[in-house]
């Protein structure tokens, strides 16, 4: 909001808006909404209290408007709104107020006072789902605490779980938290953020193995919001220990040679830009975009047997980006949407294969690749889905809306078609060759069909016919009709 706008705001506008150029004193700020400790305003009103009288009134405007951008950062407010006035209207209870004007100016400042209005944002603390596919079923929990402890600090805890009814038994199991705190010694909008995770995950339908991992991220996060999109970045340092365990007695050579454990230590990337705009819980226009850059190293030597030198870390680089967008028209009655998604990893030393599966990129299934078995495209040893170092896949939708409907209804029709695969690359030259031949698109596991999708805030549907266009023998397709339902409790 600029000094204008927040000029016109004020009762007393006629007044501030002629003394423009004369000193003021900021005698008080008064804060509606929000509950933080006395820790929180200290820190982030001081700068704005200790700005000496007689200054200007840009100049006081420029610390208001940190104030602002750093209540909004905190993500807990819908909207926050900063009204100068003349402090001479009924005293009211403050919650911080300026030192008093020193006697003796030979020009009195006017005295002036900060009134900020905090809508907050209707944030829920506990939320539970269940989704049901044609594969498995999976549930969650979750907590949020968007002021944990009063500091415009945010505490979050994610439980989930996924059950394959058929196997009679639990496919993965996800216990994760993140905890974000604000970073005063940083500019406004960056926060600490800590992610430590527990998963099992049971590959046995694709990969003959169960993989356990414990780990998380310690770094720092900065968010912006512009008029033209919002934008995250998230940099920190990386650690996980890997374990692959319960090797099936068929399962390949190569599946094998990932047995045991493993430590990952590295540094982390994320950058994600996001202009979209939506049509009750459909993408209406805009785009979304994110790169994530991995550089770390690991090891899978047995410490029981190893020797120092041989636990050295084996670095590898890993970058992954992802874009999306969509595009409305024939007044939003339909919106064609697309989305790219590539991945390259190299391992750093001169080694035909030293990257651990779980860094590798696997491809299938709703959300992956649609028409394909989970994680049951490309590269194969024995009848084991083993990955790839590198990833191209492509999707292609058109949603339209139906007969009769409201422009914000949560029902749509879609055709869609999509394509990609995963590969064994060891160079970007590789890789260049790969793309500029066109085998990543004629060569590639393709599948198309028409769907149904229901998107609101409590439910969600996808009923899906799938027609697979490729006929190679290394994917597992999954041919005909296809749903997933997703039920949110709040």
């Amino acid at each position: 909001m600029s000094l204008e706008d927040r000029l016109s705001q004020g009762v007393k506008y006629d007044a501030l808006k002629n003394q423009g150029t004369k000193p003021v004193s900021l005698k008080k700020i008064e804060i509606t909404g929000g509950d933080f400790s006395n820790h929180f305003y200290d820190k982030l009103l001081s700068p704005a209290l200790n700005v000496k009288d007689g200054v200007q009134l840009t100049v006081l405007d420029d610390e208001l408007t940190s104030i602002q951008q750093r209540l909004l950062y905190t993500g807990l407010f819908r909207d926050v709104s900063v009204k100068l006035d003349l402090d001479g209207a009924p005293q009211v209870p403050t919650l911080l107020q300026g030192a008093p004007q020193q006697p003796g100016s030979s020009s009195k400042p006017l005295p002036v006072k900060a009134t900020i209005l905090l809508k907050e944002l209707p944030l829920l603390k506990y939320q539970s789902f269940s989704k049901s596919t044609d594969n498995d079923v999976s549930c969650g929990v979750r907590y949020l605490n968007p002021n944990v402890s009063q500091n415009g600090d945010s505490l979050l805890v994610d439980v989930n779980l996924q059950y394959d009814p058929t196997a009679r038994a639990i496919t993965k199991n996800v216990w994760s938290l993140t905890y974000l705190a604000p970073s005063w010694i940083s500019s406004e909008g960056s926060k600490f953020v800590l992610t430590p995770a527990v998963s099992s995950v049971d590959a046995r339908k694709w990969a003959s193995h169960k993989q356990y991992s414990v780990g998380g991220l310690l770094g720092l996060q900065r968010l912006c919001f512009k008029k033209c999109g919002d934008s995250i970045i998230t940099n920190g340092l990386v650690g996980e220990l890997r374990q692959v365990t319960d090797i099936s007695n068929n399962a390949s050579d190569a599946i094998r040679t990932y047995a045991g454990g493993d430590l990952k230590l590295g540094f982390q990337s994320h950058l994600g830009h996001d202009t979209r705009e939506y049509v009750g819980r459909f993408t209406r226009d805009g785009s979304y975009g994110e790169l994530n850059f991995e550089l770390s190293g690991h090891n899978s030597v047995d410490y029981s047997h190893g020797s120092q030198e041989e636990i050295k870390l084996q670095p590898f680089i890993k970058s992954v980006g992802h874009y999306e967008g969509a595009r409305s028209f024939f007044c939003d009655n339909f919106t064609l949407g697309y989305t790219v998604d590539t991945g390259f990893i190299k391992s750093l030393i001169n080694a035909d294969d030293k990257l651990h599966i779980s860094d590798k990129f696997l491809l299938g299934g709703l959300g992956s690749l649609q028409g394909f078995r989970l994680n049951s495209v490309g590269l194969k040893s024995g009848h084991d889905y083993v990955g790839g170092s590198s990833l191209f896949k492509a999707d292609l939708r058109l949603f339209t809306r139906l007969p009769n409907t409201k422009r914000e209804s949560p029902l749509r029709l879609y055709n869609y078609v999509n394509f990609g695969d995963v590969y064994e690359t060891k160079t970007l030259s590789a890789l260049g060759d790969l793309i500029a031949s066109g085998d990543f698109i004629t060569k590639s596991a393709m599948s198309t069909g028409v769907g149904l999708s229901y998107k609101a805030d409590n439910a969600t549907l996808d009923l899906s016919y799938n027609v697979p266009l490729s006929s190679r023998s290394q994917d597992s397709a999954s041919p005909g009709l296809n749903f997933a339902v997703t039920l949110n409790f709040k």
